[in-house]
């Protein structure tokens, strides 16, 4: 999700039931990055993004740290996402 959508969804007066945010450090992104230059600017377009959805759906916004192992990353989810239904 970006920018343009979540005004897309503000507009439509769509509501989510959940909002899910996998987070990293840039620190972690950058050193599994190839091309830093370009993946700086995901970083920044992220972070953004993230700004704007703890502003428009912070009541429905669940974070899940994806610096973990991808099983406990995978678990975590399934967590928020059965305690939220």
């Amino acid at each position: 999700m970006n920018n343009n959508q979540i005004k897309m969804i503000r507009d439509l007066e769509i509501v989510p039931q959940v909002v899910v945010a996998f987070e990293r450090s840039d620190e972690a992104i950058l050193k599994d990055a190839e091309n830093p230059e370009q993946l700086a600017k995901s970083v920044e377009d992220y972070r953004e993004f993230l700004a704007t959805a703890e502003t428009d759906f912070n009541q429905y916004l669940i974070r899940i740290n994806d610096e973990e192992n991808s099983d406990l990353v995978f678990l975590n989810f399934c967590d928020a996402i059965e305690n939220c239904v």
